[in-house]
């Protein structure tokens, strides 16, 4: 049914939030700006620069900066979502090509992400970067998409544990999937095509 199946990270494939909060509980302590985790959780899922520009930081550019310096002192608190590293190497022995979508920074996906294993499974990778939008416009799912030239619309499947993840994802004309196990438990996932409890869940649609 699905020959492509795109991922986020932040929440998807990796448990990031405690990370994330500590981490910018930090640099907007330092800037003297008042921030709640609630807030900051609910933002995730969009560009770092509109992550910090809604929070209110005076200079979003410089504060992705300093934010991703300080995120690596807080790794630690960062890991692997259980089933991920199974799931992928299933896929890809099913011949279900990988690939990642995610708002991460070409300095974020190289400091935080590309040590862990999962990541030598994914064919292709697409951050913030490569698009000049970024979700939830559909533009980083169909700069996606466009890695996978000789697939067709209706094979790929966007797995995501945000609302901005699944409006991206539908606006591209693509099904989504709730990442449920990272997901915000009080968002509203109604209209996405599918709701994972777990990544292995994946494997019962295929």
């Amino acid at each position: 049914m699905y020959q492509v199946i795109l991922f986020d990270v932040d929440n998807t494939l990796l448990k990031t939030d405690v990370a994330v909060w500590e981490t910018v509980k930090k640099v907007f302590g330092r800037l003297e700006i008042p921030v709640s985790e609630k807030q900051t959780r609910r933002l995730m899922g969009l560009s770092a620069v509109e992550i910090f520009e809604k929070l209110g930081a005076p200079n979003p550019k410089q504060t992705v900066q300093d934010y991703g310096e300080e995120f690596l002192k807080h790794q630690d608190l960062v890991s692997v979502f259980p089933g991920v590293n199974e799931l992928f190497k299933t896929l890809q022995a099913k011949g279900i090509s990988i690939g990642i979508v995610t708002s991460k920074t070409k300095y974020g996906w190289q400091t935080q992400v590309a040590q862990y294993g999962f990541t030598k499974y994914a064919e292709q990778v697409v951050v913030a970067e490569d698009t000049k939008q970024h979700k939830p416009n559909p533009a980083p799912l169909i700069a996606g998409m466009n890695k996978f030239p000789q697939v067709a619309k209706n094979q790929f499947l966007y797995i995501g544990d945000a609302q901005y993840d699944m409006q991206a994802a539908h606006a591209a004309g693509i099904d989504f999937g709730n990442a449920k196990w990272g997901a915000i438990p009080s968002a509203d996932f109604a209209e996405a095509d599918y709701i994972f409890e777990e990544p292995l869940d994946l494997l019962k649609i295929l």
